[in-house]
């Protein structure tokens, strides 16, 4: 039996962030200089390639122009030049970062162009030029296998929530995914709480990533406690705080397809 994963659902993305105001990431050609402020959005999760593609979406929800910058990153921190088509804004190519000046209420989409047959992983960085300005936004991931039809998931791209903060999953009928970002310029080791239903700590772990660094996993290949469960996974209030950390993460849960 061959298995195939399709995405069958999507939860809100979601971010951690108690934000470090003005982190400077000091940067040459593999750590691009950024500071991360309150104010921007982190997409925790962008893939093209290998049957997947990215699209991203953004609209003024102001009454005057706006510019915001949107940069890719590695796994490794480093930039991801992401492959791109063409809109009525830019022309295609492949682009490490794109800069993008907006009308009152004028709308934008941004797809990646899905050509190579090996997949690309990352995340992008969403930076306002004046951090009040309201930019709304959503991102599809959109997955392409020969013989079925094509699988799409849309998440809101939103701002970060600071403080305690626990995913839910389900590996009961599906697998749940997650993809974590670290726009920092610091390591950071996240100490991550696994509960069932019922509130009890059935599992636990570290998960350290570089300055600007970025992971994505299936749970049960992380936790095998969470296997055919559904529960919480907990990233502590008091790590938190302490750490002066921000993250970012998302969550998917897949379909597995069976094929003879």
């Amino acid at each position: 039996m061959k298995f195939r994963s399709t995405i069958a659902a999507l939860v809100t993305v979601i971010g951690i962030s108690v934000p470090m105001l003005g982190a400077d990431i000091q940067g040459s050609q593999t750590a691009p200089k950024v500071v991360v402020f309150s104010g921007d959005n982190v997409i925790p999760q962008v893939v093209d390639g290998g049957g997947w593609k990215t699209t991203f979406k953004f609209v003024n929800l102001e009454n005057h122009t706006v510019s915001f910058k949107l940069s890719f990153f590695q796994d490794n921190g480093s930039t991801l030049a992401l492959p791109v088509l063409s809109n009525g804004l830019l022309t295609a190519g492949t682009y490490t970062s794109i800069t993008f000046t907006m009308l009152a209420a004028q709308s934008t989409t941004v797809e990646s162009a899905a050509l190579g047959s090996n997949v690309v992983q990352g995340w992008a960085l969403m930076q306002r030029n004046v951090i009040t300005d309201s930019i709304g936004g959503l991102a599809i991931f959109r997955q392409r296998v020969s013989g079925i039809p094509d699988q799409e998931a849309t998440i809101p791209i939103v701002n970060q929530f600071s403080g305690h903060f626990v995913l839910l999953f389900d590996n009961t009928a599906f697998i749940t995914g997650i993809a974590i970002a670290n726009p920092t310029s610091s390591s950071v080791s996240i100490p991550v709480f696994i509960r069932n239903e019922a509130g009890t700590i059935i599992d636990q772990k570290f998960i350290a990533l570089g300055p600007l660094a970025h992971t994505a996993f299936a749970v049960p290949s992380m936790w095998p406690s969470t296997a055919g469960i559904a529960g919480g996974i907990e990233f502590p209030h008091e790590w938190l705080w302490r750490w002066r950390t921000w993250i970012a993460l998302q969550w998917v849960r897949v379909h597995i397809i069976r094929r003879s």
